[in-house]
């Protein structure tokens, strides 16, 4: 009898264990949150400043780039307010992860198959091949963090959360200097006299 009556302790006592470890990364989330948020709001005027150089056909990389990096923020955003949620218990954090971390993956894939075999001679295509496969590294690196905390119940597995958010930021940051430095210097070649 007095292991039935223990259950319900034990299980309140984990939980209060896990509100425990994730309220000590709040300030973390609501950081990486609060980065990702401007740095895209940063990237929108950036890129409103050149839209004509995105949008031209023949720059169809420079718009994928621009989702890719997009998606990167828009991810660690999610991730922040899921986190900031207060009272998530372990297992919808789990969840709410797996099925972010999851739908990012399919999104990203389903957009790439759409893209087709379209190869671009240019060399973009190489270059925005090597960023999405670091993102799809981190994503599955979210994934599988989200199962591990969903079958070994170890609040130390946040560690990891924090390894992916921030290899997505600055993996975002990144992609979006490159993006600028792109358009850039096509807006540069096109202004000269001899373009």
């Amino acid at each position: 009898m007095s292991l039935v009556a223990a259950w319900p302790w034990a299980e309140a006592a984990a939980a209060m264990r896990f509100e425990q470890v994730v309220e000590r990364w709040h300030e973390f989330y609501l950081l990486a949150g609060t980065a990702a948020v401007t740095l895209v709001g940063l990237l929108f005027v950036a890129l409103s400043f050149h839209l004509e150089t995105l949008l031209h056909d023949s720059r169809a990389h420079l718009l994928a780039l621009a989702r890719h990096t997009f998606s990167g923020f828009v991810y660690v955003l999610l991730f922040s307010l899921m986190f900031l949620i207060p009272g998530t218990s372990e297992r919808e954090l789990a969840v709410w992860s797996g099925a972010i971390s999851l739908a990012f993956l399919v999104v990203m894939f389903t957009r790439d198959r759409a893209r087709g075999g379209s190869a671009d001679p240019s060399g973009h295509d190489r270059f925005l091949g090597r960023r999405r496969r670091q993102q799809v590294l981190v994503l599955l690196i979210g994934l599988a963090t989200s199962i591990a905390l969903a079958v070994r119940h170890d609040p130390e597995i946040l560690m990891m959360f924090a390894a992916v958010m921030t290899l997505q930021l600055a993996g975002a940051a990144w992609t979006s200097w490159d993006l600028l430095v792109q358009v850039g210097r096509i807006k540069q070649s096109a202004a000269r006299p001899d373009a």
